[in-house]
C-alpha cells in the first residue's frame, strides 16, 4: 500500500509538471505569434513638408572677406568649414540684420524677375501610422525633421564663373 501511495503522488506531480509546461508553452506562443502579428501589419508612412521659415535677405557690402567665402551673388556668398560647404547671407530680424549659413546640400537657389530676395526654409516630417495610437507609438521611426531651403535673388546677380 505504501508503494501505491508513492506512485500516485509521482503521477500527480508529473500531471502537474506536464500542465504547467503545456501552459509555458500556450504562453510563448501566444507572445511570439502576438509579435510576428504587430510586425506584419503594413506601415503607413506620410511625409508632410511645412514652410517653416521666410527670411528677407539683404546685401551688405563687408569692409572684411571671410576667409575663404566667395561671393555666388550681390545677396549670398559661398564658405567652407573643414569640408563642407555654406551659403552665408545675411537677413533682417526686425530691427537689425544677422548673418546666417546655410548648408549648399540643403539649398537650391532661383532667380527670379521680381520681389524682394529671400529664403524660404522648409521641414519635411514623416510620420509612421498602422491605425492604432499604441502601434503608432511602438512604430515611431526616430528620424528627424530634413531641413530645405530655396533661395531667391534677383535675376542677372548670380557670378557666373565661380573659382
Amino acid at each position: 500500500m505504501i508503494f501505491n501511495n508513492n506512485e500516485s503522488e509521482e503521477k500527480e506531480n508529473y500531471d502537474k509538471k506536464r500542465k504547467r509546461r503545456i501552459g509555458y508553452a500556450i504562453s510563448i506562443f501566444l507572445i511570439v505569434g502576438s509579435i510576428v502579428f504587430m510586425f506584419q501589419i503594413p506601415l503607413h508612412r506620410y511625409k508632410e513638408t511645412q514652410k517653416t521659415g521666410e527670411y528677407e535677405i539683404v546685401s551688405i557690402q563687408e569692409s572684411s572677406q571671410v576667409h575663404g567665402e566667395v561671393k555666388v551673388s550681390r545677396y549670398i556668398g559661398k564658405g567652407r568649414i573643414d569640408t563642407e560647404e555654406y551659403y552665408i547671407f545675411y537677413y533682417r530680424d526686425g530691427d537689425c540684420y544677422k548673418r546666417g549659413k546655410i548648408s549648399i546640400e540643403d539649398a537650391v537657389v532661383h532667380e527670379k524677375d521680381y520681389g524682394k530676395p529671400e529664403i524660404i526654409e522648409y521641414t519635411r516630417y514623416t510620420y509612421t501610422k498602422m491605425g492604432n495610437a499604441i502601434l503608432d507609438f511602438l512604430a515611431m521611426d526616430g528620424s528627424r525633421p530634413e531641413k530645405r531651403y530655396e533661395i531667391f535673388v534677383p535675376r542677372e546677380t548670380i557670378a557666373q564663373n565661380l573659382q
